[in-house]
This record gives C-alpha cells, structure tokens and sequence, in this order.
C-alpha cells in the first residue's frame, strides 16, 4: 500500500531501501507528501542512522531529532497546499 484516500483523510506510506516504512496522514487537500516523507527521511538518517550510539528498531532518543522534527512539521503545517518547505 502507497496510498489510502477519502473524504476526511489521506494516508502515504514511504519505505526506504532499507525496509522502514513512514507513515503520514494528512488532510486530503494536502500535495506533495513524496517530498514530505523523504523530508522526514533525512532527518531520521542525519539523526538516527548517523548517530553510532542508535539500534534499528529502537526509539530515536535525540533532542536534535526531536527539534528537528517539531521545526520541520510547524513548517509543514504553515505551508500553503502544495509546498514543501525545505530541511535546514
């Protein structure tokens, strides 16, 4: 599944290469959620899989992450329809 549409939701599932799924839902109206998902994707791999101290399948327990996350879904949810503001 890639992705689900009705009237009140639309949910997109992006997986990388490496099997890790994420998982989006958003108002229907909502565009662009390929570059939204792989906005979330860079964040986890500069965050997560960078990190040497990180195990896959564990919670992500870095502040930065955290911060990075909280900054670009306030940007995400300000955009107008149809933009994605980008990372840094």
């Amino acid at each position: 599944m890639e992705i689900l549409e009705t009237s009140t939701f639309k949910l997109q599932c992006f997986q990388t290469l490496t099997g890790t799924k994420f998982l989006v839902v958003t108002d229907p109206k909502q565009a662009n959620l390929d570059a939204v998902l792989r906005g979330l994707y860079v964040l986890y791999s500069d965050f997560a899989l960078k990190n040497p101290f990180y195990s896959m399948e564990n919670p992500i327990r870095c502040e930065l992450f955290d911060q990075g996350l909280a900054e670009f879904i306030e940007r995400t949810s300000q955009s107008p329809y149809g933009t994605v503001p980008q990372l840094g």
